[in-house]
């Protein structure tokens, strides 16, 4: 179609399908209805006062049949009329050329071209349009390729599949979808797609790609028969992004339903979510529930009502073979010359037929040429750089100014960035394929804007799923590995759980290692926490630590028994040859021994450790020298075998000498422990066996310097119970009234024993054995005390008074 004006307009569009040959053949009412909207827009602006002041709009349309080769063909015309028409001005004055204008032996210029009706037809013209400066505008071409910078005469108001490419990963990652699979047609709009697609997995790191494929636009059979068969056997993918234009993804959907490949939710770009021809109740077991975007539907309404005033009466349709095509068509004429056009007439019936949602963005990229005209032609005269508009606009200069072009189109702010892209008002509605009361049929389920935070708006309530399904698909190649478990990846999005080593713990899902408990923790059942070790200490409720607690229980009764006992019969001769003040100091210190017993009992601290071993000391020195100051008085009063004028037997006449010789005897041994527990202190030693327990100790010493201490007081413990045992052994022959010192021998062997074995175990055993051993030992060693110094003087006050005497 074409119609001169003062500036005229080239247009490339799709109204005719294509054959298998590329060539053109039944008409596209959508095709059409595009035209009709440039027709439209065209004359809007050539009838509005503030747009264009005295320069109509004419143009010059081509039926580019979907075919990159036609469209090259119509692009190469445009740029040589533009060549022939400078020669021809460059050669004749203006007059003669406008009077070859009139006369119609030749056509105006082309200014800008809109089109073309695919993005490979867009890059093929792109380059072809760019050798002549004319600026191509599409409303169609959604390829990321054309933003590239070779394509510097290239616009459009249609966002570019890199805004499509964000709104379907948003949809990926809003219904958490790890793991899809890609497959796109081997053209500019399908590679680039997918590459966007590529890109936005990438960069965000929360969904994969298990696989990217392509298939060719023509020949494409083979190749979508073996893509097919993969899809069908990836169990792990259920997720599939298909992007091609409509005729390819029907020709790959059509193969899928062949193949009976079921159960797996599609993602629709824009190019095939509104393919009318996919929604029939055969597709529906194959793409029923699809999620697709499509560009957002706009108000179109006076456009609309000036399809419905088109009548026979208007010239283009009463004279134009498009038009009486399409209403053939729609009568089901068998040809044009036999169809009736006098009732003509666009209704809401035909016009759902007609719509798409590329109508707005044709409307606007023609505005985008006219106001990039506009402002050449209003460019103020006294201006040195305004551009020349006689003998006429040309190309060069719009391209200039559609770079600075801003205006509010029907799809609202179009305003081109330095590719030639419009995103300002990137905007997508979603939609899903429902069964539909008679049909399948799009539902809109949500929206995606550019503009907005968040961008994605969707009701996830309203989507059917495939096979009615009301749960959420699932598109995982591993799911994340529990808590117990390290994820090892093996490819990206897939991963083995492996089992943590039996020592080690992992606390949270998709774990990428394994953490060694602490020395005194270990994993709970399921690997997921360290807990703590169970103590195995001896407590006061194992029945041997009962035992000994009664025992000792036992003997604290004896004791104040006996102390109980020496009151009452304190003016006994028994009692009174016992030395009462020394007798109730050995008493308590039996009391303390039994203490001391329990105390191995308890649970070990640094603390305990450093009480528990000095009372023991004490407790044995203080018995011992105490027997030691009593026999040794003893032996000095009759007089065995000792030499009356010898140190000792003077020391140990007077009660206060023998608390004076009781205090240095006791005084060595507290600076032993003194020192021993200031310079190498005991403290507590956990031992650990993995896994299994841990367990409290005291240990005596760190370093050689307490050993030595030890044993020094040992030594002196022993070298103290010899000479108590000498003593003892020296009275074995005193009166049978005054037999203590047989006791206090009786008492030192036993007292030696137990010595002996206490320093034994004191430095090679460890662990509870140790502890209940050494309780009883201390508690043995105070009983021996107790039985031997004092049952036979309770046996003679109550059995035998007579002896008290």
């Amino acid at each position: 179609i074409y119609k001169d004006g003062d500036v005229v307009l080239g247009a490339l569009i799709t109204v005719r399908h294509k054959d298998v040959e590329d060539k053109c053949r039944e008409l596209k009412p959508q095709g059409l209805a595009y035209v009709e909207a440039m027709l439209y827009a065209i004359e809007t602006i050539n009838n509005d006062p503030t747009l264009l002041e005295n320069t109509t709009l004419g143009y010059d349309i081509r039926d580019s049949c979907d075919s990159p080769t036609l469209a090259n063909k119509y692009a190469f015309e445009f740029v040589t009329r533009n060549r022939a028409l400078d020669k021809l001005y460059s050669s004749h004055n203006n007059s003669e050329v406008q009077r070859l204008y009139q006369a119609g032996e030749i056509l105006r210029p082309i200014t800008t071209v809109i089109g073309a009706g695919d993005s490979s037809s867009s890059v093929v013209i792109a380059s072809m349009l760019q050798i002549g400066d004319i600026p191509l505008i599409s409303p169609f071409a959604t390829s990321e390729e054309l933003s590239l910078p070779y394509f510097k005469t290239f616009f459009r108001p249609v966002p570019p599949d890199g805004q499509q490419a964000k709104a379907l990963a948003d949809i990926i990652d809003y219904f958490e979808w790890k793991y899809v699979t890609v497959i796109g047609v081997d053209t500019s709009y399908g590679r680039y797609g997918v590459m966007g697609l590529e890109n936005e997995a990438q960069e965000r790191g929360t969904f994969c790609i298990a696989q990217v494929s392509y298939f060719p636009s023509t020949g494409y059979q083979t190749k979508i028969a073996s893509l097919v068969t993969k899809i069908k056997t990836a169990n792990d993918v259920n997720v599939i992004v298909l992007w091609g234009d409509p005729t390819t993804s029907i020709a790959f959907l059509e193969e899928v339903r062949k193949q009976g490949v079921t159960g797996k939710t599609w993602l629709a770009p824009e190019g095939w979510s509104e393919a009318t021809s996919l929604f029939k109740p055969k597709y529906m077991p194959i793409i029923g529930g699809f999620v697709g975007t499509k560009l957002r539907d706009y108000d179109l309404s006076r456009y609309k009502n000036h399809l419905f005033n088109l009548s026979y009466q208007t010239p283009r349709v009463r004279n134009h073979t498009w038009w009486r095509e399409y209403w053939a068509l729609q009568k089901q004429c068998s040809s044009q010359s036999s169809c009736d056009l006098t009732d003509f007439r666009i209704t809401n019936a035909h016009f759902v037929n007609l719509y798409t949602a590329y109508l707005s963005y044709v409307i606007d990229a023609v505005y985008a040429a006219a106001h990039a005209i506009d402002a050449i032609i209003r460019c103020p005269k006294h201006r040195v750089d305004c551009p020349l508009t006689r003998p006429y606009i040309r190309p060069s200069e719009v391209l200039k100014v559609l770079r600075n072009v801003t205006f509010e189109g029907v799809t609202g702010i179009v305003q081109f960035n330095n590719n030639g892209d419009s995103i300002r008002s990137a905007a997508y509605d979603l939609v899903n394929l429902h069964p539909g009361l008679k049909a399948p049929m799009l539902q809109n389920v949500g929206h995606w804007t550019r503009g907005l935070a968040p961008r994605l708006n969707i009701n996830g309530s309203a989507i059917y799923w495939t096979n009615g399904s009301s749960q959420v698909p699932e598109s995982v190649c591993s799911r994340p590995c529990r808590p117990g478990f390290l994820q090892t990846e093996t490819i990206m999005c897939c991963w083995k759980c492996i089992k943590c080593p039996l020592e080690s713990i992992s606390s949270s899902y998709s774990s990428p290692n394994c953490t060694m408990c602490p020395w005194d923790k270990m994993p709970d059942s399921t690997q997921s926490k360290c807990v703590d070790l169970p103590e195995i200490n001896i407590k006061f409720t194992d029945i041997h630590a009962i035992v000994i607690l009664v025992i000792a229980g036992i003997g604290a009764l004896g004791v104040v028994f006996v102390i109980g006992v020496g009151i009452r019969y304190r003016a006994t001769p028994v009692v009174k040859s016992t030395n009462r003040e020394m007798s109730l100091l050995f008493l308590i210190s039996i009391l303390i021994g039994l203490a001391g017993g329990v105390c191995e009992l308890l649970r070990p601290s640094d603390i305990i450790c450093l009480i528990t071993n000095p009372i023991y000391s004490f407790y044995f020195t203080l018995c011992i020298s105490i027997l030691f100051v009593k026999t040794n008085r003893l032996v000095n009063v009759f007089n065995v075998n000792l030499d009356h004028s010898s140190f000792g037997s003077r020391i140990c006449q007077g009660i206060q000498n023998q608390f004076v010789l009781l205090f240095l005897l006791n005084g060595i041994a507290v600076v032993l422990l003194i020192t021993w527990h200031v310079l190498d202190p005991p403290y507590m030693d956990i031992a650990v066996l993995p896994l299994l327990h841990i367990q409290r100790g005291c240990r005596d010493h760190r370093t050689t310097t307490g050993l030595i201490l030890q044993g020094l007081l040992f030594a002196y413990e022993f070298a103290l119970s010899l000479c108590c045992a000498y003593y003892a052994f020296k009275a074995r022959k005193l009166p049978a009234n005054f037999s203590e010192a047989r006791f206090i021998a009786f008492a030192m062997y036993m007292q030696l024993l137990c010595n002996i074995c206490y320093a034994t175990l004191q430095n090679s055993v460890k662990g509870n054995f140790l502890a209940t051993f050494s309780a009883a030992i201390i508690i043995l060693s105070a009983y021996g005390f107790l039985v031997c110094m004092f049952v036979p003087k309770i046996y003679v006050i109550f059995k035998h008074p007579e002896r008290n005497t």
